[in-house]
């Protein structure tokens, strides 16, 4: 196994990932629980976790142990945030941020600076958003392609020459609130392949979706039931 170069896309099959859900065939570490939040987002893992490619991941001081002793089996480089996650918006969504093609989209007044700082260490620009739910909000397909419904991280993701699907949280889940977000409910598994969890055909977003991905030679593995956001899955390791 070896660790995931660009965050949340593998090259080959996922082994370990962070996140609230199984996924065939990979160790999913069940994300840390932030007890002060809603109970529908209580295990969410963007909230906590951000992995930043190459083995390094930041995460929120009160998970950091939590996260040290479940990735012990591996070499990761977990460094401790210094904001803990807060129980409303925008406290909550200080590690929620997104990544697509060697720029690190975020709220900048609100992210972590521990976060900002290792992120431009590694050499990411970062590029400040509207949107404080960066991850939630985004889900990169490949290094130049992401599907997005919000508008800035439309504007600001097309400025730098990524190609971003803009569609509709409308049919996402996430209980308690109107919507989720498609980040938050969408990953790939593999190079060619997005996993959905729950039936993607109930989207209104799903046919310009698809054709969007099967441009890119990407296929869709979906479930049943409803599209819910269950806050990200976070590809640390891969074959």
């Amino acid at each position: 196994m070896s660790f995931i170069r660009v965050p949340y896309l593998p090259d080959k099959k996922v082994t370990v990932a962070v996140g609230d859900r199984e996924q065939a065939g990979v160790r999913v570490i069940k994300p840390y629980r932030i007890t002060c939040l809603p109970q529908s987002m209580q295990h969410h893992a963007d909230l906590s976790f951000c992995y930043l490619g190459g083995g390094v991941a930041v995460c929120a001081p009160e998970a950091y142990d939590y996260y040290k002793k479940q990735l012990a089996f591996t070499s990761i480089e977990l460094i401790k945030g210094e904001k803990e996650v807060g129980s409303n918006y925008p406290l909550d969504a200080a590690y929620n941020v997104a990544i697509v093609g060697g720029v690190l989209y975020c709220k900048k007044a609100i992210c972590d600076g521990v976060l900002l700082k290792v992120a431009q260490s590694m050499g990411y620009e970062i590029v400040n958003i509207n949107q404080g739910y960066g991850k939630c909000s985004v889900c990169p397909v490949d290094e130049n392609s992401a599907i997005s419904a919000d508008m800035s991280f439309f504007k600001a993701a097309t400025k730098k020459g990524v190609e971003v699907l803009l569609t509709t949280n409308e049919g996402i889940s996430l209980p308690g609130f109107e919507n989720g977000f498609f980040g938050g409910c969408a990953y790939m598994t593999d190079k060619n392949t997005l996993c959905i969890k729950g039936d993607g055909k109930t989207l209104p977003s799903y046919e310009k979706i698809t054709e969007f991905l099967k441009i890119r030679g990407i296929s869709i593995s979906e479930g049943k039931g409803a599209v819910t956001d269950f806050g990200s899955f976070i590809p640390i390791m891969e074959e």
